[in-house]
């Protein structure tokens, strides 16, 4: 499945998921979240009813949820008559029938206080109110009759909310679309009763399912064409783009990491962060693979050079050996060419073990506290010998100090030097050698051809005949510099030749 089929699978599942979870919210949640919330205002209304006239003795208006049917009854305690306040007038009721004396004087003497009070059931019983309303028709000539609305009496509920100093008594039933609510808010005082009376109608919406239901075809007609946009703009937005990558890697696999433009992305996200990872990786390898094939290039030039190098010295000593077995000439004297021979085959020897310093890898070694001076002064002994020979004169001046290097090749890097010094220094010449925190400097007499200044570290570079100076010794002392960060400098002065070793 490629990322088009993918990206409109999961917008599909995604948005029928959501589009789901919206209409079981509408449909089963929101109606029973509308009606507790409504439940939940309509007894704060009827709290701030009751304690509004509790504050002001009056009818509160302002704070009447329903200003038609809200009602308060006051009466005295030893009083018959009760008061009845609404919001359009006054009126005094005198009771004289005893069923309702019984009930007024009931409420003023209960204790609504007491955690186990209970409502007389004498006074919740059918039979009461049947005698009410019979009492109430012989009296006022009325004919009562009972409504034939029927209510769910499963659905019936209850339940007492305390206040400072009031009980507030809910009671609600509900038919297939209202919920009928009665609140009575019941102060008792010293001076007598205060009770609070509001109805409310609360209508369910459980008619949203029939129109849900009705809906449901335009909501599916809605779904599919939001899910096809939605699939086409995430095909844009993000299948695009992965797919120019791909396109790009695979002309980047093609190309023989030749040179090739970046590829241009603007999304702002991870698919321009990996474009330009391709891309940087791109330009990595295109770099390492030239660097090897420099290196490639260089080690055949090396190979050869030596080949060319060994080569003489090799056909000089075959030369005099042949000439001395056959007794030529001046060479059946071999006491004065076995000598000549020695010369070319030490020479040989020299340069195959340069050779193998070069190709011997420079493994890290343990680095220590050395002594710079006292490994200076060693290595100028083992020169003792050339020094007296040559008539060459060594002027000194050691700061005496330790660095934190790998010894081994620190030593052979000075012996480089010095013996570079040495050979291309003419004879009873001076040689001077100074040595600071910071670097050790050698000067001796001579002069390096400007042209070769430049490739002056590349092997096989020497400013003296290649069969007494092999053009190894910079090369083989730069290789230990690089192993220890260090740096060498050569430069031409007055008739001389100054090289620096920075040891930093």
């Amino acid at each position: 499945m490629n990322l088009n089929r993918k990206t409109f699978v999961y917008s599909f599942v995604l948005t029928v998921t959501l589009v789901s979870a919206i209409l079981a919210y509408l449909v089963y949640l929101l109606p029973s979240l509308y009606l507790a919330n409504m439940v939940r205002s309509n007894t704060e209304a009827s709290q701030n009813f009751h304690e509004a006239y509790l504050d002001q003795r009056k009818f509160p208006v302002e704070a009447a949820p329903n200003l038609n049917a809200s009602l308060i009854f006051t009466s005295s305690k030893d009083s018959n008559v009760v008061e009845v306040l609404s919001a359009y007038g006054t009126a005094s009721i005198e009771l004289k029938n005893k069923e309702m004396l019984d009930l007024l004087n009931y409420v003023k003497d209960s204790s609504f206080e007491d955690p186990n009070f209970k409502i007389d059931q004498r006074f919740s019983s059918k039979e009461y109110w049947q005698t009410i309303r019979e009492t109430i028709q012989n009296d006022f000539d009325i004919n009562l009759k009972s409504s034939q609305h029927e209510f769910d009496e499963s659905m019936h509920d209850s339940k007492v909310v305390k206040g400072d100093n009031y009980h507030l008594f809910i009671a609600s039933v509900e038919d297939r679309k209202n919920v009928y609510t009665n609140s009575l808010g019941v102060s008792q005082e010293e001076g007598g009763i205060i009770v609070t009376y509001i109805p409310f109608s609360i209508s369910k919406i459980d008619d949203i399912q029939e129109v849900v239901l009705r809906s449901l075809p335009m909501i599916v007609l809605g779904l599919i064409l939001f899910t096809a946009l939605a699939s086409l703009y995430f095909t844009r937005m993000i299948v695009n783009p992965i797919q120019s990558v791909v396109k790009h890697t695979d002309k980047l696999r093609h190309n023989q990491l030749k040179e090739m433009s970046r590829l241009e992305l603007h999304s702002n996200d991870e698919i321009e962060s990996l474009a330009e990872s391709i891309d940087d990786m791109y330009l990595e390898l295109r770099q390492t693979y030239h660097r090897l094939v420099d290196k490639h290039q260089k080690q055949e030039l090396f190979l050869r050079a030596s080949s060319h190098q060994l080569k003489t010295p090799v056909a000089a000593s075959l030369l005099l050996v042949e000439s001395m077995i056959d007794g030529i000439g001046k060479f059946k004297d071999h006491e004065q060419y076995l000598p000549k021979v020695k010369e070319q085959i030490q020479s040989i020897q020299h340069l195959i073990d340069d050779l193998l310093i070069i190709n011997r890898p420079l493994d890290a070694q343990k680095e220590d506290w050395v002594a710079i001076d006292e490994l200076v002064e060693q290595v100028l002994d083992s020169y003792q010998f050339q020094k007296e020979s040559s008539d060459k004169q060594i002027e000194k001046d050691l700061l005496s100090f330790q660095l934190t290097t790998q010894g081994d090749y620190l030593y052979k890097l000075i012996d480089n030097l010095i013996a570079n010094a040495f050979t291309h220094s003419p004879e009873c010449s001076k040689i001077e050698i100074q040595l600071r925190e910071n670097y050790l400097k050698i000067v001796n007499a001579g002069q390096i051809d400007p042209n070769l200044l430049e490739s002056i570290f590349e092997p096989f570079v020497t400013t003296r005949n290649h069969l007494t100076s092999g053009g190894l010794g910079l090369y083989i002392a730069n290789k230990y510099a690089q192993a220890l960060d260090y740096r060498i400098e050569i430069r031409n002065i007055e008739n001389q030749v100054e090289t620096t070793l920075y040891f930093a």
